[in-house]
């Protein structure tokens, strides 16, 4: 509840002090860097994003932020073009036409997720929070490799030139989401979470888009 992100962010704060003026007693230290402070140690909470997200953005940049938020509001609100929006087009398609078998449409998937959710819930549901716990930039992870490799194929199938060299980043973050009632207006941690889901997002001509696998 609110007193647990109070203390949460209590915490950190607390953290951040002791490091960069050193523990009491009166030996002072040299200030550390903020870049050398580990995840979480300074947080965003965009409680104007919809859903509401926290993370730390010294790792995670804004434009990855919001296509996380836009995922999540696709799932909550089954809105079939913000998912595919959210998506890197040959991809989305390869995996519907070809992973998938063209067994499920976007529309299908979309309604799956958000049963999920809702029995989880128990009943109809907002994300109140999306708190990306962990995120590791990088410019290749060996969980997309493949990904990679299929959309530069395909490319080369349709005459274009290779993704690949236009992408210049990827992030793997680990998210919880916090649930609340459709009604109402809390945008923080609840009681109701389910924890460590993982995403893969990577930039491409100054895009960021989910890897939805």
């Amino acid at each position: 509840m609110r007193h647990s992100m109070l203390r949460r962010s209590a915490a950190v704060l607390c953290g951040a002090v002791l490091l960069l003026t050193g523990c009491a007693g009166g030996n002072s230290s040299s200030a550390a860097p903020a870049e050398t402070l580990p995840y979480g140690s300074t947080l965003t909470h965009n409680v104007k994003a919809s859903p509401s997200i926290q993370y730390d953005s010294r790792f995670l940049p804004e434009g990855a932020a919001d296509a996380i938020c836009r995922y999540y509001r696709a799932i909550q609100s089954q809105d079939v073009n913000l998912f595919i929006g959210v998506q890197y087009p040959l991809w989305h398609d390869y995996f519907l036409n070809e992973y998938l078998e063209k067994k499920y449409t976007d529309a299908d998937i979309l309604k799956n997720t958000n049963k999920s959710m809702r029995d989880f819930f128990g009943g109809n549901f907002r994300y109140s929070l999306i708190d990306v716990t962990d995120c590791e930039m990088n410019t290749t992870h060996i969980e997309t490799e493949s990904v990679v490799s299929v959309i530069d194929d395909l490319a080369q199938e349709q005459g274009l030139d290779r993704v690949s060299k236009d992408i210049d980043a990827f992030a793997k973050v680990t998210v919880t989401r916090y649930f609340t009632e459709p009604s109402s207006t809390h945008n923080d941690i609840t009681d109701i979470a389910l924890k460590d889901e993982v995403l893969y997002l990577m930039h491409h001509q100054q895009t960021w888009y989910v890897i939805y696998q």
